[in-house]
């Protein structure tokens, strides 16, 4: 008589194992050269896209800054509303024409010469330009720190505590659009000047020219159309650095090792619920796949609650890629055959 059993050899053989992390580490690599992005709807990538969207409007409103819209005001009137602010003494004015086509020789003489206004230089990379970082993509997730003399980092209150982080740039705390006071700048007239006094004044153009993560289609490979100014973005900067609601990066080397313990996770218990049925296997191989993405959904946005942003946009193809690897060796080892053995004869 021939008998079978099921082979029961450890769950992940020292070879295996070192395939398992050696593709893992593959995968990661890759992603920090390419996001490959083929996996769009999944707990990790839409997660850390609605992060700033749903996890981060509790942050409230923005009552100690205040936006002016100069869009539908002649610039040479602009001086004008300018002086009238100065006598309701604002802690600080910045004023950003970056996004003007047009020009007032009146207005930019009396910028010059007035110190206690803040001017945003418009000169690519100047000193005293914008302090946020744009992507080829048109997209503003961060912004630099290296420089105290930045247009926001000018207008901020805490600087040093910047300084003290040690970061050479840093990640916008975004609150959604309709959180600051926004009104057109020749409203002033009109506006209560002790509600003004004390406040930090940004004076722009309020045209939604920058795609944010506040942004609907945030990372995804459309061609996205702005959902913020220049303006509204400098407030969330100078918001961040006030209220001290610096997000911190996840370090490369931790996210690795995330990444790493949940692949090898994934592989473990993939081949510990092995059966003797193949479709079995796969269906419980697709389970396991699916509830760890979750789990790493889940991971993301605990992390945010602590002000740790982490991405694990590698996570999908990690997982898909052991799942697979683990459920081919499960039918490789699935059965073992041992040699006949005759039972002993009666003499």
């Amino acid at each position: 008589t021939n008998y079978y059993i099921q082979t029961s050899s450890s769950n992940l053989k020292t070879p295996r194992l070192l395939i398992s992390i050696a593709y893992t580490m593959i995968i990661i690599m890759v992603y920090q050269f390419i996001d490959i992005n083929l996996f769009k709807i999944y707990p990790p990538r839409s997660v850390n896209s609605d992060l700033f969207k749903v996890f981060r409007n509790d942050l409230g409103f923005e009552l100690e800054i205040v936006l002016l819209d100069i869009k539908d005001t002649h610039l040479d009137s602009v001086k004008d509303y300018i002086e009238l602010l100065e006598t309701y003494k604002p802690k600080s004015i910045g004023v950003n024409l970056c996004n003007s086509e047009d020009k007032s020789e009146i207005l930019n003489s009396y910028l010059i010469g007035n110190q206690n206004i803040v001017t945003c230089d418009c000169q690519p990379n100047s000193d005293k330009g914008t302090s946020k970082i744009i992507s080829p993509k048109n997209q503003v997730t961060h912004f630099k720190t290296d420089k105290d003399s930045y247009f926001e980092i000018q207008l901020s209150d805490k600087p040093n505590e910047l300084k003290e982080r040690n970061n050479e740039v840093e990640r916008i705390n975004y609150r959604a659009e309709d959180r600051y006071v926004t009104a057109q700048l020749s409203e002033v007239e009109r506006m209560d000047s002790e509600f003004l006094k004390g406040k930090t004044i940004l004076i722009g153009f309020l045209q939604d020219s920058l795609v944010t993560p506040m942004n609907y289609w945030y990372d995804s490979n459309k061609n996205i159309i702005g959902d913020m100014s220049d303006t509204q973005i400098s407030a969330n900067i100078i918001s961040t650095i006030n209220r001290n609601e610096f997000i911190n990066e996840v370090p490369l080397v931790i996210k690795m090792l995330i990444i790493l313990i949940i692949s090898l996770f994934c592989a473990g218990v993939i081949r510990l619920v092995r059966t003797k049925y193949l479709i079995l296997d796969i269906l419980l191989g697709l389970t396991i796949l699916i509830a760890l993405n979750l789990l790493s959904g889940y991971i993301i946005v605990f992390a945010f609650s602590k002000n740790y942003y982490l991405q694990l946009h590698e996570m999908a193809t990690v997982l898909i890629v052991i799942s697979i690897l683990s459920i081919y060796w499960n039918i490789k080892d699935k059965h073992v055959s041992l040699p006949n053995i005759n039972p002993p004869t009666q003499d």
